[in-house]
Order: C-alpha cells, then structure tokens, then sequence
C-alpha cells in the first residue's frame, strides 16, 4: 500500500527515517547495490548451511459451471472470487542445503543428500530455487531488469519497493507438469529496509504460460529475515507460499516455513559430479555412510507390524514410524534365516493427506527404508503386497465397520471388521497405500497396523 499524505504521525516518522536513509545515500541505485551486495554475501555462505522445511500443501477444486479465459480467472483468483472447494491437505519435511549454485533436499535426519529437487522425493506441488535460486538469478546475474517502485507500507514498516522482470531468454524459472517442463518469463517486486539494506519479501509471477502446461499461471512470495549462528547472522527466507492457479480453475496453495538452520558438521560435506567450474552440477551425496543393502533372494513375502501409533493430525510425510518383522526372511533354499522375527524395521512415512467433505478419507503412503541386524542398520529394498487387487479394489458394494471407516473389499462383514482399511496399488511399487474412509481429522491410527511386503534385489 502506497504511503499518503495524510498518515498518522507514527509512519510519517516512518517515512521521515526511510527518506534520510535514501540522502545518506546516492538514491535508489545505490540501496539496490547495497542490497545485491548483502545478498551476494549471503549466497556465498549458504554451502554451509542447511535448513530444515515444513510445507503445508492444499488443493482446491474448482467448480466448472462455465469456462473463463486464463485472465478471467486470474481477475477472479486476485478478488477471492473463484468458486472453489478444499479437496485435499497435507504436510511435508524436508531438509534443505545448497552447494554449487543448487539446491539439493532429503528427508529430515537423514544426514545425506542424493536428490537434486524435492519433485525426485515426493509427490504433488513443490517447488526449487526458494532457498538460492530466485536470490542469485534476480541480485547475482544480469538477468533480471529491476527499477524502483517507490515507497511501500509492511506491518507498520515504510520500505523501499523494487520492480523486476526476467524475459524468456535469460529465465530458468519452469513450470513442471509430470514429464514436461515450460520455461516461462517471471516478474513481480521486492520490499528492502532502506536503513540496512536488509531484503524483507519477494513476490514472483510467472508471465506466459503455454496452455499446454494446463496452468495460467503460478506466483512464490516469500519473507526474509536475519538469521544469527556461530557469531554471524545473514539473510534467510523465513517462510515462503507457492500458488499455482490451473486452466481449470483449480488452485494449489503451498506454505513453507523454514526453521533449526545449522551448519554442516566437518565430515558431511556436500560432493558433486560434473564438470568443474559448471554454474550448476549435480549433487551425488553428502559424503556419509550409506547403509548397505542386504543380500535377500527375490520374492521372499514377508510381513511387517507398526509399533508405535501415527497421530495423522501432526504426521507428515518425512516422518520416521517403527516397525517390526512379523514373519522371517529366509535364504533361497528356505532353510537359513537371513532376517529373524521381531527384528526393527524403519519405515518412512511419503505422504499423509486428509480429503475433506461429505465422505472424508485419509491416505498415508509408506515405504520401508532398513532394518536393524546385529546392531547395524541396513537398507532394505522390498515392495509392496497390498492385500488386494486392482480389480477387487473396482468391485461395488460398499461396506462400513462401526466407527465409520467403509472400504469395497467384498469381504463379509466379519473379516472387514479385521481388516478396516484399504492397501491400493501405487506407481511406485516400493510404496504401499493405506486408505482410512470416513475418518475425520483427529484420527489417530493404533500400533499394530500391518502390511505385506516381498523381498525385491538380484537373484
């Protein structure tokens, strides 16, 4: 909001403290090479540093009464005025580090880095460059052409506001929509504090989308603040939301808080592989043990029991659940055991989402990551059984359990009460699918919830 003339006397000395800041220098163009040179100074600390990332993803669906033109439902979408309805929730935790110019994630505490993008860890709207990229490409390049704004109002603050725009040819801002990618010119503005040169936000907007992308456009802001470790403080986004408002009318909202920063420890340092001097490599890993895998013949079913209860209020995917062997694993002539019952499995959680509504389900997707033998843990590969097919997953006749739960297995109605839940088949055959219709949020799922698995490796 731009300042008037007839402010209280509050942001007036407000806008009396901002224009001295401006004298005491030489205007606009010299607070913009004040801010770039504190961001450049912080993009050049970052490789220390990792963050760890709690997103809030909600979709929303839209209501297709009559079709509206990209920028008809751009207008709608800046007035509140689409008519849309919450479909779908959930919650990620990632971490998040960046070395030569990328951003690289995993899941929380895994101490390791072998993913270049969260789109290689999880499914759904996420997004890269938050932490770095959008930093470098608009104050450590060329490629962005910034004018001054004027004066902006922020929560009582009078700061200074910037314009950019980054044209097509020099934008490595993308959309994806599964395998395909659109490069697309961006734009937007940024809000810095004129008496510390300090960025305080930034808003992006993507210009151009083709229609096949299936989105009309999709828009980060993001909020800044000063962050001190270890007798030094620099400039690190605080929170940051994704839009991503689609051809349909349909809408992603996602939420990003970034929180525990902390410094690489001296043995995990981040390696590359690519040439040297590339602007942008691709990460292998943080030079960490990886857990080896276990030497298992193919096809050997097994069975696994949680042992801790999942509260999917507060669960996220990322999330760590314990588990056990409920059945041993033996060797290909079936006379050794290779993996004893009762030993600890870790499980990890890949995604929990909560569909609201009428007939409202929760979902969580887990893969199995090691198991614990003789005192070391060793990654486990296996994928999953689920306790149904495709075809008896299609059958009708629905059938509720007391409590509310209801699942189509086409099971009398004393095994469903034995068995109150829906294993689905997902794409990725690692991941197992557990459905929990016409439970709300609050529902929490008990220890003792089991899944069948089958070994999978080299014969």
């Amino acid at each position: 909001m731009k300042i008037s003339t007839g402010v209280p006397l509050l942001c007036g000395f407000a806008a009396i403290v901002h224009l001295t800041a401006l004298a005491q220098t030489n205007g606009p163009r010299d607070l913009l090479q004040r801010v770039r040179a504190r961001v450049t100074d912080t993009l050049a600390r970052l490789p220390r540093y990792m963050c760890g990332l709690t997103i809030e993803r909600s979709e929303y669906a839209s209501d297709p009464t009559h079709a509206l033109s990209c920028d008809g439902l751009s207008a709608q979408s800046r007035l509140g005025q689409l008519n849309t309805r919450l479909a779908e929730t959930d919650r990620l935790k990632l971490d998040v580090a960046i070395a030569a110019g990328g951003e690289i994630y995993s899941w929380p505490d895994e101490n390791r880095f072998d993913k270049h993008d969260p789109f290689e860890l999880v499914e759904g709207a996420t997004e890269n460059g938050v932490y770095s990229g959008f930093l470098s490409a608009i104050f450590g390049s060329d490629a962005a052409d910034i004018t001054y704004k004027g004066e902006t109002s922020v929560s009582g603050r009078t700061l200074a506001e910037f314009e950019f725009r980054v044209p097509l040819d020099k934008s490595t801002y993308s959309f994806r929509d599964g395998a395909s990618r659109y490069t697309t010119a961006y734009e937007g503005t940024f809000a810095v504090d004129p008496a510390t040169a300090d960025l305080v936000s930034l808003s992006i907007r993507s210009v151009g989308l083709p229609a096949e992308s299936g989105a009309c456009e999709t828009g980060t802001t993001l909020d800044y603040s000063r962050i001190h470790l270890h007798d030094s403080d620099f400039l690190l986004p605080r929170q940051s939301q994704l839009d991503i408002l689609r051809n349909d009318g349909s809408e992603s909202r996602n939420r990003a808080v970034y929180a525990s920063c902390r410094e690489f420890t001296a043995d995990s340092s981040i390696r590359f592989d690519g040439p040297a001097g590339g602007a942008v490599a691709s990460p292998a890993a943080v030079q960490t043990e990886k857990a080896p895998a276990i030497a298992l013949p193919v096809g050997r079913q097994f069975k696994v029991r949680f042992t801790e209860p999942v509260d999917t209020e507060t669960a996220s995917g990322g999330d760590v659940i314990k588990a056990v062997l409920e059945t041993v694993v033996l060797d290909a002539k079936q006379k050794s055991v290779l993996v004893p019952k009762g030993s600890e499995i870790a499980a990890r959680i890949m995604r929990l989402e909560h569909f609201p509504g009428p007939k409202p389900s929760i979902r969580i997707e887990v893969r199995l990551e090691a198991v614990m033998l003789g005192g070391t843990r060793v990654a486990l590969a296996a994928k999953a059984r689920p306790a149904i097919d495709a075809e008896e997953e299609s059958r009708p006749a629905p059938l509720v359990r007391p409590g509310g739960t209801g699942v189509s297995l086409g099971l009398p109605p004393r095994a469903l009460q034995k068995r109150p839940l829906l294993g689905r088949l997902h794409a990725d055959p690692s991941v197992y699918v557990f459905e929990f219709r016409g439970e709300k949020p609050g529902f929490v799922v008990k220890a003792g919830l089991e899944s069948n698995w089958v070994t999978v490796g080299e014969e």
